[in-house]
This record gives structure tokens, C-alpha cells and sequence, in this order.
């Protein structure tokens, strides 16, 4: 069976967003602060659309289910769902292809999106604070300012690897 050339880099991505968490539980706390398991989701909705954004966002989230050690009650679901808000809304708002001002607007609001999503469901769960604004805003900004950076620069590369014949 032959795939397009779209389904095997969407696959790359999705085994990309699957195996993030696992490195980023390696590094520690820094994770927090460089935000690695929040790239594969976001690039692959600004380059390949929802669908790729949605499908590796939900591999992310649940590698991170499973290796993330939040696996008591519904502790994984605010970053699970920030996961897939980031490559569905980034997908949503960058039809590949874009330019890099509607990429860079799709990236920015997927972050904000996300992180109000991850807010909300943990605020359901109890666990909204001072502290958890803190943390999905201003402890990572050297992860923000790399995604804002980098991620819509590097789009137009995956969007064409994935359209060549």
C-alpha cells in the first residue's frame, strides 16, 4: 500500500508528539520552562492543518498519560487538552499554505487558546490559581518565545515536504 507523501509526515509528527513527553519527563522541571512536548502539536497544526494538529496533539497528550506520571483521576487532562487545542486551533487559523503573519497569528493563538483551555479544565478539577497562571505564563517564556520564533519560520518546510510528489 502506497501513502502520500502527507500521511508519512503527519506520521512523523505524531511519533514526534508521542515521544516529546518521555524526553521532556527526562529533563525535569526545565520542561516546564523550555516546553518541548508543546512543539509537535503547534507545528504540525500551522503546517499540516487541523486534522494533523488534532492527531498529534492527542498522541502528545497521551504519551504524556502514560509516561508524564499523571495517571491518578484526571491530573493528565488540562495539558491533555491544552495538546490538542494547540494543533487544532493552530491548524484552524494557518491553512497551509500561509503566510508567515497568519502562521505566526495562528501560533500565538493557539498558545492563548490552549493555555485557557488547560486553565478552565483545571479550574473544573480544583486546581486553579495564582500560581498555575504563573506557570502557564511567565515561567515559560523562554518556551513561548522559542515556539513564536522558531515554529512559524520552520512550518513552510514541513508544509513542503509533505506536498512534494
Amino acid at each position: 500500500m502506497r501513502h502520500s507523501r502527507r500521511t508519512i509526515v503527519t506520521l512523523l509528527l505524531v511519533i514526534a508528539g508521542a515521544l516529546t513527553p518521555i524526553v521532556a519527563h527526562r529533563i525535569g522541571g526545565r520542561c516546564w520552562i523550555f516546553l518541548p512536548a508543546h512543539i509537535p502539536p503547534l507545528l504540525a497544526g500551522v503546517a499540516l492543518g487541523p486534522g494533523a494538529g488534532l492527531a498529534t496533539g492527542a498522541a502528545t497528550a497521551i504519551a504524556d498519560l502514560l509516561w508524564g506520571g499523571r495517571v491518578h483521576g484526571l491530573a493528565f487532562l488540562p495539558l491533555g487538552l491544552e495538546f490538542v487545542t494547540y494543533g487544532l486551533v493552530a491548524g484552524m487559523l494557518a491553512s497551509p499554505p500561509s503566510r508567515y503573519g497568519t502562521r505566526l497569528f495562528a501560533i500565538i493563538v493557539a498558545m492563548l487558546a490552549g493555555r485557557l483551555v488547560h486553565f478552565l479544565a483545571a479550574l473544573l478539577l480544583g486546581r486553579g490559581s495564582a500560581h498555575l497562571i504563573s506557570g502557564l505564563f511567565v515561567a515559560p517564556w523562554p518556551g513561548i518565545v522559542i515556539q513564536v520564533v522558531v515554529l512559524p519560520a520552520i512550518a513552510p518546510a514541513i508544509t513542503r515536504a509533505a506536498s512534494r510528489r
